[in-house]
């Protein structure tokens, strides 16, 4: 999902679990090929506060956030 919104001009961020993060840092030279430009905060989403806080990060300077599933 992330690369299908980075073709669409989309900067990201791919929140992991650390134990995920080798697959994180492959997504993220994946979106850099696309030209955009990727954040990896680490966090757990089915924890609490991890989704709002992983909104509030400032991916492009825009203070936008999208949630794609």
């Amino acid at each position: 999902m992330a690369l299908l919104s980075t073709r669409e001009g989309a900067d990201v961020s791919l929140v992991q679990p650390p134990e995920e993060r080798v697959d994180a840092e492959r997504g993220r030279g994946e979106v850099a090929e696309q030209g955009r430009r990727c954040l990896l905060p680490p966090g757990d989403l089915s924890a609490p506060g991890v989704l709002p806080r992983a909104r509030r990060t400032d991916v492009g300077g825009t203070r936008r956030a999208g949630t794609a599933w």
